[in-house]
């Protein structure tokens, strides 16, 4: 089994914080550029795979359009 950073973390909250991370490790991309394409910081990116954060419902839809991530995965209304 092969154990992703935050994965305790993430367990514990969100699914998105699950999905954003595999996301950006199979499309091989940094939590800066991640971070760029949502118009975000990196250190949120890092939040939100760790699970320590949640998006608000507008940067929500900003990462369902881009890793294909319902809001619905992030407990946000």
């Amino acid at each position: 089994m092969v154990r992703l950073p935050g994965s305790v973390a993430a367990r514990r909250s969100a699914p998105g914080a699950v999905q954003i991370r595999a996301f950006g490790i199979k499309k091989k991309l940094s939590s800066t550029t991640l971070a760029e394409h949502l118009g975000c910081s990196q250190s949120y990116v890092s939040r939100l795979c760790t699970g320590t954060r949640k998006p608000g419902r507008e940067l929500a839809l900003r990462i369902k359009k881009l890793c294909a991530i319902p809001v619905e995965a992030w407990d946000v209304l």
